[in-house]
Parts: C-alpha cells; sequence; structure tokens
C-alpha cells in the first residue's frame, strides 16, 4: 500500500473516534512510522488531507453504493436499498460532527456538501 493511502486510512481511522480538528498530524506521523515533514510533502497542509482523505472515503463509498443501484430494476427498492447503505455507511456522521467541521474546516465542508449534492442529484433523484 502506497504511504499516501495508508495516511489516508490512518487519519479515517482516527477520525471515527474524534473531530478532524482534534487529529494531529504528528499523531498519524508517530502511528506510521513517517515523519511529519512526509505528510506535508504529500498533502501539502492539514486541510488537503482532511479533503483528500473523506474524498477518497466518499468517492469508495459512492462506487460501492452505485454497483448496488445499478444491480436493481425496481426504483422503490433502489431508494431503500440506497437509503440502508447510506446510513450504515453514514454511521458516527453527526449534526455536531458536520458542524464542527464546517467551523474549523469550511472549504472542506463545502467541497463534501457539494459531493453529497451530487450524489443525490445523480443517484438518488433518477431513482425517483
Amino acid at each position: 500500500m502506497e504511504i499516501r493511502d495508508r495516511i489516508i486510512q490512518e487519519f479515517l481511522r482516527q477520525y471515527k473516534d474524534r473531530f478532524a480538528k482534534d487529529i494531529k498530524v504528528d499523531d498519524i506521523a508517530k502511528r506510521l512510522g513517517v515523519s511529519k515533514r512526509t505528510i506535508y510533502e504529500i498533502f501539502g497542509n492539514k486541510e488537503n488531507l482532511i479533503l483528500q482523505s473523506l474524498e477518497d472515503f466518499h468517492k469508495k463509498h459512492i462506487i460501492i453504493i452505485n454497483y448496488v443501484l445499478n444491480k436493481i430494476d425496481n426504483p422503490l427498492e433502489k431508494i431503500i436499498v440506497s437509503l440502508l447503505l447510506l446510513s450504515k455507511r453514514a454511521r458516527g456522521v453527526t449534526f455536531a460532527r458536520l458542524s464542527i467541521l464546517s467551523v474549523n474546516h469550511p472549504e472542506v465542508s463545502a467541497v463534501m456538501e457539494k459531493h453529497h449534492m451530487d450524489f443525490f442529484n445523480n443517484s438518488i433523484i433518477p431513482c425517483i
């Protein structure tokens, strides 16, 4: 696995239990046995690390959801299955977590909101 992917994986592991603002690049570097400088060389800054990690997470789950939806013909079943998949994937994502992200990392929050709206407009709305 590439170092970039390992860093993203570690960020997402920590993000399950902590807010993005509380995750330290130093902690990720120590856990992976790399230097903090390596992380900054790959991502530029913490904001990009957060953004790229969340985008990676989002893209992987959208691929899974779209794959499943493409296997179903019945529109009502598509909606039900997509809601079930989304709720399973969204566990731990609370309004508090989203509001703190929007306060501390508004650019990341705006990009992720756009991704979610695009997904709903391109995948869920056509089912209806």
